[in-house]
C-alpha cells in the first residue's frame, strides 16, 4: 500500500509551533474518532513513518558525503533513527499531540464526516494516492524553479551590482574606482568609529 504521510506532513508545522498540546484535554469520544480517522488516513503510526523518512534522507546525505558508505552504515542509521524517532518513548505523546491538533481544528461533527468520506472508495483512493500526487507536483515545481535559477541569479547579481549592493571581495574596489564603503561601529563612513552627531 502506498505511503500515506500527507496528513501528517500537513500537521508538522503545527506540531513545531505549538508543542505541549498533548496536555490539552480532548473529549474521550472525540479522541477515539480522531484516532480512527488517523488510521484511515495512514497517520496513526506517524512516528514510524517520520522515522522512515528521516532514515531515507540521512542515508542519502551520508552516501553523498561518503560514497563508500555501504550496508553497515545504513544499518547503523536505521538503528539510531529507530531508537530516537520510530520507537522512541515519546512516540505516543506525538500521536496525542496530533489528536489535540485535530480537535482544535475540526468539530466532532466534521471529524465524523471526514471518517465517512475516507471510508468510501474515493476517500480510500485519496488517502492512498494523494501523497504521490503531491510528491510528484513538488518535484515538478522544484525542477521548474531549478531551470530558472541561473537566469534569476545572473539578473539579481547584475541589479545588485548596479545599485552598489553586491558584496565586494576584501581589498577590491567598487565599480567606478572608488573603494568599497564601510560603515564604522559608530555609524560613520570608514573603518574607525565616529561619534554620532549631537542634536
Amino acid at each position: 500500500m502506498a505511503t500515506r504521510l500527507l496528513p501528517a506532513l500537513a500537521l508538522a508545522p503545527a506540531l513545531l509551533l505549538a508543542p505541549g498540546l498533548a496536555s490539552a484535554k480532548v473529549d474521550e469520544a472525540l479522541a477515539e474518532d480522531i484516532r480512527h480517522l488517523m488510521e484511515l488516513t495512514g497517520t496513526a503510526d506517524i512516528a514510524a513513518r517520520l522515522g522512515a523518512a528521516v532514515e531515507r534522507q540521512t542515508v542519502a546525505a551520508l552516501q553523498r558525503a561518503n560514497p563508500e558508505a555501504g550496508g553497515e552504515a545504513e544499518r547503523i542509521v536505521a538503528e539510531v533513527v529507530s531508537e530516537h524517532i520510530a520507537e522512541a518513548e515519546g512516540a505516543e505523546a506525538l500521536v496525542s499531540d496530533v489528536v489535540a491538533i485535530y480537535a482544535e481544528t475540526f468539530s466532532h461533527e466534521e471529524i465524523r464526516r471526514l471518517i465517512e468520506f475516507y471510508e468510501t472508495p474515493l476517500g480510500e483512493k485519496v488517502a492512498n494516492e494523494m501523497p504521490q500526487v503531491v510528491g510528484r507536483a513538488m518535484r515538478a515545481g522544484q525542477e521548474w524553479a531549478r531551470e530558472r535559477m541561473p537566469a534569476l541569479q545572473q539578473d539579481l547579481r547584475s541589479r545588485l551590482e548596479s545599485a552598489g549592493l553586491w558584496p565586494q571581495p576584501s581589498g577590491s574596489q567598487a565599480p567606478g574606482g572608488a573603494p568599497p564603503s564601510r560603515r564604522g561601529p559608530g555609524g560613520g563612513m570608514g573603518g574607525s568609529p565616529e561619534a554620532a552627531p549631537v542634536p
